[in-house]
């Protein structure tokens, strides 16, 4: 009996021992996660302590700088907001050094209590600072576009300027003189086939193409006889003969008058003496001829007279192909 209880003492000490160890054991190692836990938490504070201004500065800036708050309501958001945050901490660590599995459950209701700050701020509009970098090449792809621009504004002004350039040496290429260029009213009715009509009385025009007709027939027997035989020349400023004139003077040179009228051209120069000899004659007055003695006028022919030698056989062939040509033109006028 003794023996069993010895043995039963000996038993019960063996695990009362054990037991006393496991105790040791298990409070050793609850008293350093404690200790671990506080240290970390101590941490925390000291970096949140250490890191306050930074962050206020941080704060302060994203509310200045982004959302445009100053003065008083910045100074409130920037303390409501620091101080969510410092809650937020706060309630973790306690829950992490107390093991609060219920808090634990609930801290999505801490981050929004957290966050709330930041959704009640309201912003003045005020924009972002534009880089500096993003502004010159805005810029320069203005610039760029203002210079394609005034670059097609002057080719096309080129363009205009070389075609009238060309227009105009096309039109004096010829040596034609600017005064000498023809109308486009004139010209329609040449293109036409019509000859151009004046608006001029019918025998004042019928007058006028008599003649110019004797004219062209003097200057024409003038053009060609010898300079030798120019005894004088008739002065520009000399006053125009009348048709019945021109043709008296036309059959007196056919009649054989030594000394015909001279009339100058490019390749005959009279002398100083020889102009003023040539005092200008004025002409008498005449009346217009009437439209009924227009074919009388016309059938006076100055080279169906006797011309002498002053012409040989070609050049009366030459003047009465132009006569002939000048009395059809002068008809059909007549005509029209």
């Amino acid at each position: 009996m003794k023996d069993i209880l010895f043995w039963a003492a000996i038993g019960g000490g063996e695990v009362l021992l054990l037991l006393l160890v496991l105790l040791t054991i298990y409070w050793w190692r609850h008293s350093a996660a404690a200790r671990r836990d506080r240290a970390a938490v101590a941490q925390l504070v000291k970096a949140v302590r250490e890191g306050r201004q930074a962050r206020e500065a941080t704060i302060q800036g994203f509310l200045a700088e982004h959302m445009g708050l100053q003065g008083t309501a910045l100074d409130q958001a920037r303390v409501a907001i620091l101080r969510e945050e410092l809650g937020l901490l706060q309630r973790f660590a306690a829950i992490y050094g107390r093991r609060d599995a219920g808090a634990a459950a609930q801290f999505h209701l801490a981050l929004e209590a957290a966050v709330a700050p930041y959704l009640a701020l309201k912003g003045n509009g005020a924009a972002a600072p534009v880089d500096a970098g993003t502004g010159d090449a805005e810029e320069l792809e203005a610039l760029r576009r203002e210079n394609q621009r005034l670059s097609e504004e002057l080719s096309v002004t080129m363009e205009t300027m070389s075609r009238m350039l060309n227009e105009y040496s096309s039109m004096f290429a010829g040596g034609v003189p600017a005064d000498a260029a023809v109308s486009p009213e004139a010209e329609a009715p040449a293109a036409a086939g019509e000859p151009a009509t004046s608006e001029q009385p019918e025998g004042e025009s019928v007058e006028a193409e008599a003649a110019g007709e004797t004219e062209a027939e003097t200057v024409a027997a003038a053009a060609s006889e010898p300079a030798s035989e120019a005894d004088g020349i008739e002065p520009e400023g000399a006053p125009a003969r009348a048709p019945v004139e021109l043709d008296e003077a036309m059959l007196d040179i056919g009649a054989g008058e030594e000394e015909p009228v001279a009339v100058s051209g490019e390749s005959e120069v009279a002398t100083d003496a020889e102009v003023a000899d040539a005092a200008p004659v004025e002409a008498p007055l005449e009346e217009p001829v009437a439209p009924e003695a227009i074919d009388e006028l016309l059938a006076d022919d100055p080279l169906a007279d006797d011309l002498g030698d002053l012409f040989d056989e070609e050049e009366l062939a030459a003047l009465d192909e132009a006569s002939d040509q000048e009395k059809v033109d002068e008809e059909s006028a007549i005509a029209i």
